[in-house]
């Protein structure tokens, strides 16, 4: 297999990867009867940890397209978890700010998540994962220089 066969093969078995853990993740939520999407639970977990930004931000964050990240908050919203509140440097802009709901919500995932991942890292050799991590970061930079 020359070098452009095995790169193909290796990006599609990160996005396999990738499809894979977030089955796994949904499966865990609909075992425990938490009623949000696999998507929605991204754009919380990146709030828990970056509370108050705005949707550019957020869309960044999360590497969601802006039409997708409203209906992905306007859905949280609805489920009382999120609400936007007002810059105070910049009345236009609207800050994504987790309720006191959302932060019961993350009491109640992150120990579902955190299995998931405790589950993941039980089977993986640890010893190299900084160096796949390097590794990644160098190849999506080298993506973002394709002209």
């Amino acid at each position: 297999m020359d070098k452009t066969e095995s790169l193909r093969e290796f990006m599609q078995t990160i996005l396999q990867t990738r499809a894979s853990f977030k089955q796994a993740i949904q499966r865990s939520l609909r075992k425990h009867n938490i009623d949000i999407t696999y998507e929605m639970l991204q754009v919380m977990a990146c709030l828990w940890k970056h509370e108050g930004v705005n949707q550019q931000e957020l869309a960044d964050k999360t590497f969601k397209d802006k039409a997708s990240l409203t209906y992905l908050i306007n859905n949280l919203e609805k489920r009382g978890l999120v609400v936007r509140q007002e810059d105070p440097n910049d009345r236009r802009n609207k800050l994504i700010m987790v309720t006191e709901r959302g932060h019961v919500w993350q009491e109640k995932m992150q120990p579902l998540i955190n299995k998931i991942h405790e589950f993941a890292a039980e089977r993986i050799d640890m010893e190299n994962i900084e160096d796949h991590i390097t590794f990644l970061r160098k190849l999506d930079n080298e993506f973002k220089n394709i002209q």
